[in-house]
């Protein structure tokens, strides 16, 4: 990607509560330091794609490629490499939403946090840049809309061990697991199955997949399959053993007794009161 960095005379939009002064995505920077001890009047969000040193805590750091931070008006900026020519994407923005968006998404401030994914900046920022420069008027929902995703992506992959309000990101292979048990509910699963899939032992398994998803595999597929049921019991023309087989139960007995723990009524109680509403006029 040819890096580039575009500066607005006049912020876009030009009213509002979320305002756009700059933007620059894989900007190259000649070996340099970037020293402002009163920082801006506006916010700037920065994705390093090479190492740097940042101010951070009073004192001057090197942080590794993929860092991040966001800083608030005023904060004093200092980053950059004087040693080697760096990489770096960012966007100068400002208004009363900027402040209630990264408040809400969490995000924190003035601190260097690492993102290993860079797409979950310049992805964004490239739509921001496109809906600014394509469009005779851009349009403000358009790009509110696309900061605030930028923002929760953002809020949802920074892995920050001492802070609880920013859990570790869920591995790609427990995501896969998660999705492949949803696709395959009513089907026979096995713990053994599943753990393979992961490369850990069962017990293993077990424990990871209740810490990322706060229940365990078994109760995950009970909560899916009683799920689909309610939805398959809205069809008077199952039977309410074949809802069960459509679940994945052969036992109609097990079945209702799983149903009746979930939802404090049989699956045929359940299904009699949706026959009586239908009457209802």
């Amino acid at each position: 990607m040819n890096g580039f960095k575009h500066w607005f005379v006049q912020p876009i939009p030009s009213t509002g509560d979320f305002r756009i002064r700059g933007i620059g995505v894989q900007e190259l920077m000649r070996p340099c330091t970037i020293n402002r001890p009163s920082g801006t009047l506006d916010y700037l969000f920065m994705y390093f794609s090479d190492s740097v040193t940042i101010e951070q805590d009073g004192g001057i750091r090197t942080f590794p490629p993929q860092s991040f931070k966001i800083w608030e008006p005023k904060m004093p900026q200092h980053y950059g490499n004087p040693g080697s020519s760096w990489r770096h994407s960012w966007i100068h923005c400002d208004g009363p939403l900027v402040a209630v968006q990264v408040r809400e998404a969490r995000v924190p401030l003035n601190r260097v946090v690492s993102l290993g994914d860079p797409s979950l900046v310049e992805k964004h920022l490239l739509e921001i840049h496109e809906e600014l420069t394509s469009q005779g008027q851009p349009d403000s929902m358009i790009l509110r809309n696309l900061f605030q995703n930028m923002l929760h992506r953002l809020s949802r992959t920074i892995e920050d061990g001492t802070d609880a309000r920013f859990p570790k990101r869920i591995p790609e292979r427990f995501l896969v697991v998660k999705k492949y048990i949803e696709a395959h509910s009513a089907e026979k699963l096995t713990l053994t199955q599943l753990a393979e899939r992961t490369h850990l032992s069962v017990p293993h398994f077990c424990s990871e997949f209740r810490r990322y998803f706060e229940v365990s595999p078994v109760e995950y597929v009970i909560r899916l399959r009683m799920h689909a049921a309610v939805y398959y019991l809205r069809n008077i023309n199952n039977s309410v053993s074949e809802v069960a087989a459509l679940v994945g139960y052969d036992d109609i007995f097990y079945f209702s007794k799983l149903f009746k723990k979930r939802y404090g009524v049989s699956p045929r109680a359940m299904r009699a009161g949706i026959k009586s509403a239908a009457k209802t006029p």
